[in-house]
């Protein structure tokens, strides 16, 4: 009897036993998790609230500018209903990072700085791949060093790509696991392509060999276009995702009590597109 062995480019390997043909063997294609990331300067009644619209999701978001954000309720309560958390922070601090790593019982994402490309507030690019290079040392002595994935996370707006729109690729390495990216539908006024908010993110992917992952995007209610069809915008982008295999996406959801520019929850067409994705 004899076995074949076949390892596709994501190295999952099948064993097949003869008779096979080589053209029965179809590699797993991976599977984009959609999810909605809160909007955390709601507030402990925003999340609650938050929880109370999306039951259900499969990645989110949680960050600050510290790591006092990562608290177990809120981090308990994203992994409670299916989602892989995705933590990111702005400061120099390692030690409350490392602590968060401690507790790990299941593999998660870390980012350093999200949005470190926009044109105001970023980090100085120096202190920030010196910290790199600590947080990387970190890990690869860390005993949950095989849950821990490290990856930045970069703007496309319009803004960040009329200032410094390749200021981001300063900012790579060869070790990351992922790139993140945080997209908007760009301007109120006129409808625009999906293809246009998801090609870089999707070209960075392929150009560096990482997986993407999403943190952030959403659109607004617009004066360009009906509701109808800021919903098929979210729906052409989730379609985009599954096509070019994005690991996760994950919408913006903020209430009204909050920052009320992408907010879902008095726009049931959008919301139930977005509930699509979700599964």
């Amino acid at each position: 009897m004899t076995q074949i062995k076949i390892t596709d480019s994501a190295g999952v390997t099948g064993v097949f036993t003869n008779p096979i043909t080589i053209d029965a063997y179809s590699p797993p294609k991976p599977v984009t998790a959609f999810g909605v990331t809160p909007d955390y300067n709601n507030g402990e009644t925003g999340f609650t609230d938050h929880l109370a619209l999306f039951p259900k999701s499969n990645s989110s978001r949680i960050y600050g500018s510290d790591c006092a954000q990562w608290n177990t309720p809120h981090t308990n309560a994203l992994s409670a209903r299916g989602d892989r958390v995705w933590f990111s922070w702005k400061n120099y601090n390692l030690a409350p990072v490392i602590a968060n790593w401690n507790a790990l019982t299941k593999e998660s994402d870390f980012t350093f700085f999200h949005e470190a490309n926009r044109p105001t507030g970023g980090p100085v690019l120096a202190d920030y791949m010196a910290f790199m290079d600590q947080l990387m040392k970190a890990r690869s002595v860390h005993h949950n060093s095989d849950l821990i994935k490290i990856g930045p996370c970069f703007s496309e707006f319009p803004a960040v790509n009329g200032n410094e729109g390749t200021k981001w690729q300063s900012f790579m390495r060869d070790d990351y696991d992922f790139i993140g990216w945080d997209f908007y539908h760009p301007q109120p006024n006129k409808l625009s392509p999906p293809a246009d908010s998801l090609a870089l993110p999707i070209s960075s992917g392929k150009t560096y060999g990482k997986i993407v992952r999403i943190g952030e995007w959403g659109i607004q209610p617009g004066t360009g276009y009906t509701e109808a069809q800021a919903a098929g915008w979210v729906t052409g982008i989730g379609a985009l995702a599954v096509q070019n295999n994005l690991a996760s996406m994950a919408y913006w959801c903020s209430q009204k009590v909050g920052n009320p520019n992408y907010h879902v929850d008095d726009r049931p067409l959008v919301l139930a597109a977005v509930k699509k994705l979700l599964g």
